[in-house]
């Protein structure tokens, strides 16, 4: 019984790590597009094994992340990931007592992204504006948000407004890859536990 748990435990952390890698695969290295994408491993995790690994995830992930920029200012954005990791977990219709229909999925799914969305934007917006423009700390590497601040600030709009309007458009790309991508990775994990 002892030695099947610690199986299982070695498993999740071996899974966890496998996932941390690929996230920041995805992200950094093959598709090189104005996405964030750090999450869906993260995700996919959440999806398949809870709350605790998919955290943990996202932490190795960010840590992976500042290692590669030589900067601690990624990990402050781990809240980001908390936040959609907490929403994955809480509107999970997976989660559900009952056996959801295809529609009930699709729905519940669909429910996750918007508020994803939404979440991620605004909250990654007040830590770039209160990172940035509060702190005043330089920014050295180029978002995939800046491409859309240029338009925002040649409408003179306020920095906080324009940190969080900025995601908006990366986030209704980004955030459907992460939800919708994580829940069928999570089906051929779910076979691998």
């Amino acid at each position: 019984m002892e030695h099947e748990r610690l199986r299982r435990i070695i498993k999740i952390l071996l899974l966890c790590i496998l996932a941390a890698g690929a996230n920041y695969v995805v992200s950094t290295l093959v598709l090189r597009v104005p996405l964030f994408l750090d999450t869906l491993f993260s995700a996919a995790i959440c999806f398949t094994l809870g709350l605790w690994p998919a955290l943990l995830t996202a932490l190795i992930t960010q840590v992976l992340t500042c290692i590669r920029e030589s900067s601690i200012t990624p990990i402050f954005f781990i809240l980001c990931s908390i936040a959609e990791l907490l929403l994955i977990y809480r509107l999970n219709p997976a989660r559900s007592k009952t056996t959801p229909s295809l529609a009930g999925t699709f729905a519940g799914l669909l429910l996750l992204y918007i508020a994803s969305c939404i979440v991620i934007s605004v909250l990654g917006g007040v830590i770039d504006f209160v990172y940035h423009n509060v702190l005043a700390n330089s920014k050295l590497y180029f978002s995939p948000e800046d491409t859309f601040k240029i338009s925002l600030a040649l409408n003179e709009t306020p920095a906080l407004l324009m940190n969080i309007l900025s995601r908006i458009p990366v986030n209704i790309v980004d955030r459907f890859i992460v939800i919708f991508g994580g829940f069928f990775i999570s089906r051929g994990l779910k076979k691998f536990f």
